[in-house]
């Protein structure tokens, strides 16, 4: 099982660098070779050699997490399909934002409550703490980047918007060829994407 982590917060969306990478991939480009055109070639355009090897690991790791046929939606799918993979790929490599889907997202979906107050994000946070050593070990600092990354992630993919204070939950809709896709995900992605019906 994946330890709980912090590292999301130098590790956002990446959206375009994603759908950059998923498409070397669907090239036949193995790991190193994608890494060699980041690092190497600039192929992402950016500044830093720190970045380069950061964006790249991360990205590759996430990807690794994707079969051929969602690596496919990430490349030829549309741009409504394409968040939703980007989703699934951070969802599948962080543990910790799983279980804030899972336990917060899709449990507000469950009972018709479509806000997303801060006082969710302040009970999950408090809840993990007294389940895990590590969040508990967390400064509030930290706590409070990782929940405003878990806010741009998902406004940034179309999940949730914002509402003055407050954030309203948009529920997804999931077109025939995402759902083949992921249809040999775990029941908890497929819980995301079907309002907790099966595929």
């Amino acid at each position: 099982m994946k330890k709980y982590s912090a590292g999301i917060v130098s590790r956002p969306t990446l959206m375009r660098e994603s759908i950059i990478i998923a498409s070397l991939m669907n090239q036949g480009l193995d790991g190193k070779d994608i890494k060699h055109k980041i690092i190497e070639e600039n192929y992402l355009k950016l500044s830093s050699l720190r970045r380069k090897k950061e964006i790249s690991s991360t990205i590759c790791s996430r990807l690794k997490e994707l079969d051929a046929n969602e690596i496919n939606i990430l490349v030829e799918g549309s741009m409504e399909e394409k968040k939703q993979m980007v989703l699934v790929s951070i969802l599948k490599y962080d543990r910790l934002f799983m279980e804030f889907i899972l336990e917060v997202y899709l449990e507000k979906i469950n009972i018709a409550q479509l806000d997303l107050k801060e006082s969710d994000f302040n009970s999950f946070f408090r809840r993990k703490a007294e389940q895990s050593e590590i969040v508990a070990k967390w400064k509030v600092k930290t706590v409070g980047k990782v929940k405003q990354l878990y806010k741009k992630i998902l406004t940034e993919l179309g999940f949730i918007k914002s509402n003055g204070k407050e954030y309203e939950i948009v529920i997804p809709i999931v077109s025939e060829s995402f759902k083949s896709a992921i249809s040999n995900e775990s029941a908890e992605i497929k819980k995301l994407f079907t309002r907790g019906q099966g595929i």
